[in-house]
């Protein structure tokens, strides 16, 4: 499973609503095997890599709909 995937099954477990320590404490749970030695730093990466897909996503739709 991908960072992603994991940190989304997270948000998935909570009904969207999560605490970093959630994050913290349930993403290494599902990615047994990961290498990672700064797990806190990588999810909130992916925290960033995914707010900004969201807010492309968002304004891509928004330009689509004013044109």
């Amino acid at each position: 499973m991908t960072w992603e995937k994991a940190i989304l099954a997270i948000f998935e477990k909570y009904n969207g609503i999560v605490t970093l320590k959630n994050l913290y404490q349930d993403v290494p749970l599902i990615l047994n095997e990961t290498v990672a030695t700064d797990i806190p730093h990588n999810i909130r990466a992916y925290l960033r890599k995914l707010k900004q897909k969201k807010i492309n996503q968002t304004n891509r739709i928004v330009s689509i709909c004013l044109d």
